[in-house]
């Protein structure tokens, strides 16, 4: 079956929220799923509006940053087993 892993971080002016989702393929490997999602819950709709662009592009680049380092850690795991 799936395995699913959610986080919730709540700050004053918003809520991230994180979801992980690993499921086995047909040729033995596995599929991760990574979801974020960002909800402002301060300031108003025209603030959010002007914001929406930045942090897209905040949250890209964190993710991508991450998805640099995966080779790295699969590598010493296979170097440990």
């Amino acid at each position: 079956p799936p395995r699913l892993v959610t986080t919730r971080l709540e700050l004053t002016p918003e809520t991230w929220t994180t979801r992980i989702e690993l499921e086995d393929t047909g040729a033995g490997g596995t599929r991760v799923t990574m979801t974020i999602t960002h909800e402002p819950t301060g300031g108003g709709r025209v603030v959010r509006r002007l914001q929406r662009g930045a942090m897209r592009r905040l949250v890209q680049r964190t993710v991508d940053a991450e998805l640099e380092k995966v080779p790295a850690h699969v590598a010493r795991v296979a170097d440990a087993g």
